[in-house]
Order: C-alpha cells, then structure tokens, then sequence
C-alpha cells in the first residue's frame, strides 16, 4: 500500500521537480518544513488568546472583598462543599469586622494597589498581628487582627500546597481589556505549564502502574475524561487569603 501511494504521488512529480523533493533537501531545511505545523498552531493559539484577552478582557483580582471566610479549613482538608464545624478556628478577617464590599487599601502601613502586592504581604506575616485600613461607605476603617499560619495553594489552580500566613478574604474579579504584553506573558506562562506537564507525564504513568498492583493511586495521575476517583473532590475550594 505504501508502495503503490508512493508511486501514485512520483506521477505527479515533473523532472523540473528535482532536487525539490523533501528527502533531497539538507537537515536544516527538513527541520524547518517539520517545525512549521507545531509553530503553526502556536501562532493560532497566539491569536485566539490575544482576541480574547485585548477585545473581550481578562478577569483581574481588586483590591475589594468578595467574601469573608468563617473558619480555618486547610487546603489539604478543604473540598467544594466544605462548612464549617463547631470547635473550628474563626478566620482572623471575621474576628477582624471585614465585610464583603470593604476596599483593602493599606496593610500594616503598606499602601495596597493590588491584589498581587497584598497576597504575598499576607503571607510573608505568618502569625503576627496585622493592622489593615479598608475603604466601607466611602469611609476609611481601621480593623485590627492577627494572621495565622494556614495551608494553602502555592499559586491558584496549583496543586502544590504551602503553610504561609492566612487572612481569610478573597476578591472581587473584574473583566479587564489587556495589553500585548499580558498576552505575550500569558502564553510564556501556559507554554512553560505544557512542558513541565509533558516532562511530568512519565512519573505520572508509574504512579498509574503501582496502583494496578494494589498501590495508592495519586488524585492527580492521568484519568480518562469524565471519570473520578471516588471520595476525591470534584474541585478544589476558591482560594482564600
């Protein structure tokens, strides 16, 4: 079969044709006819994202409070539905008085533009007390608390989890139009996570192996498209500060 398309297609191959042929060219050449389909795609992906994120917007963390935690539940712990039991620890923002709608505008002297410079501010203050100055009817409010030291994910949507300082707020998103840059950033962002996912494929496949042979299978190895493990969560709990 292959014989007979590979004679079907030399028909079609004039003399003038010579030395054009794909296995006729040098190493580099081939290289380049072999790299345009996966640089084609990228291309694509590139822009689909930039019409998404320069024409329709991204969501983008403020500096305002979308809800106010009741209790500590730790990352490793915490599901989709997770509530709060009696004997669990009040998050420091209840205990503090924030309300949902309260602008976060300064924390322990420090002026607060973002959501991005108040994250790791909250962290790095582990257990200690905390003095924060939020905007509520236009009027500023002083309200003081003490962070506690919580587990939490690295970064949202990670997996990876870390005992840093906790709060116990998390923000309002807005849709925002980006710039050139945030896509180029974006798409550096998801083309390093492909790579480390691919490199990471191997290790997961092992961990699959074991687990036919009666040994604990990770929550996050491959699956097939729809199925879950039971008692394993269905997502993960919005991320909280």
């Amino acid at each position: 079969m292959v014989e007979s398309a590979r004679s079907a297609e030399y028909e079609t191959v004039a003399p003038e044709d010579d030395g054009r042929l794909f296995y006729q060219k040098v190493w580099w050449k081939k290289l380049i006819v072999m790299a345009s389909g996966p640089l084609v795609n990228v291309v694509i992906a590139f822009v689909l994202f930039g019409g998404l994120f320069m024409l329709y917007g991204a969501n983008v963390a403020q500096t305002s409070v979308a809800t106010v935690t009741d209790c500590v539940i730790p990352a490793s712990q915490a599901t989709a539905d997770s509530k709060c039991e009696p004997g669990d620890q009040v998050s420091p923002a209840k205990t503090a008085g924030f309300q949902v709608g309260d602008k976060i505008v300064s924390f322990n002297g420090t002026a607060i533009s973002s959501w991005d410079q108040l994250t790791p501010l909250i962290r790095a203050n582990t257990d200690k007390p905390a003095t924060i100055v939020v905007v509520r009817n236009g009027q500023q409010q002083t309200l003081q608390t003490k962070t506690i030291i919580n587990q939490v994910p690295d970064e949202a949507g990670s997996d990876k989890i870390v005992s840093v300082g906790f709060l116990g707020v998390s923000p309002e998103m807005k849709l925002e139009r980006q710039n050139f840059g945030f896509v180029v950033s974006k798409m550096g962002e998801l083309t390093v996570a492909t790579v480390k996912a691919i490199g990471n494929f191997p290790e997961k496949l092992v961990g699959v192996a074991k687990s036919i042979v009666g040994g604990t299978r990770d929550e996050n190895s491959p699956m097939s498209v729809g199925r879950r493990q039971p008692g394993w969560p269905a997502r993960s709990r919005p991320t909280s500060h």
